[in-house]
């Protein structure tokens, strides 16, 4: 498989971006955006009407429930599955979350997703 950046790779472009003055929350909110916009423009190819979306515990994590987000608001009916660590009552565990990813999954409590 060819990879267009390494994970490294991509956190120097994240941290480069990071040092110019875009927040980590903006970088989140555009990765979802823009995969939104993909999906939008592939409609036809991948048709789904409820879309599920698998989230584990990190940033990547925070991009999904975003993305769920994003969704939502466009009346898609959209379900967000996390993969993350639970706590004993089998509630995601907020404390293997980063801060973004938290935040996000705040949000998409509060949206009823």
């Amino acid at each position: 498989m060819d990879y267009l950046l390494t994970t490294e790779g991509m956190r120097r472009v994240e941290r480069a971006a990071m040092d110019k003055g875009i927040s980590d929350r903006v970088l989140m909110t555009n990765a979802a955006a823009s995969l939104y916009e993909l999906l939008e423009q592939n409609a036809q190819t991948f048709p789904c009407k409820h879309p599920a979306i698998v989230c584990g515990a990190g940033n990547n994590g925070g991009d999904g429930m975003v993305l769920s987000l994003l969704m939502k608001h466009r009346g898609i009916d959209v379900t967000v599955w996390y993969a993350g660590p639970l706590q004993s009552d089998g509630t995601p565990d907020p404390s293997h979350m980063t801060e973004l990813l938290s935040d996000a999954f705040e949000d998409v409590t509060a949206m009823g997703i």
